[in-house]
C-alpha cells in the first residue's frame, strides 16, 4: 500500500477482515479507523484527550496481538503507526 493512499483510506478492508476474525474489534473502528479519525491531530489535542486516545490505542493493540501475523492486522497496524505516531 502506498503511503499517500494509506492516509486517504485507512484500510477499511483490513479492518473489516479483523472484525470477521474477532468481533471485539468493531467498537474501535469509529474511534481509530474511521474517516473522522483522519482529522485527528494529536498536537492539537488536550493532555486529557491524548491520554484517552493512548488508552484506546493500548487496548486496541493488546487485542491486535492475537491476530498480529495476519495480513489484515498488518494493514491496520501500518495505518495506525503512520497516523498516531
Amino acid at each position: 500500500m502506498q503511503p499517500a493512499r494509506l492516509h486517504a483510506c485507512p484500510s477499511p478492508a483490513g479492518f473489516e477482515q479483523l472484525c470477521r476474525l474477532d468481533p471485539q474489534f468493531k467498537p474501535y473502528g469509529e474511534v481509530l479507523l474511521s474517516r473522522s479519525a483522519l482529522s485527528v491531530n494529536r498536537d492539537h489535542m488536550t493532555a486529557a484527550d491524548n491520554a484517552k486516545l493512548d488508552a484506546t490505542l493500548h487496548d486496541f493493540l493488546g487485542l491486535l496481538t492475537n491476530q498480529f501475523l495476519t495480513p489484515p492486522a498488518f494493514q491496520v497496524l501500518e495505518f495506525m503507526i503512520r497516523k498516531y505516531k
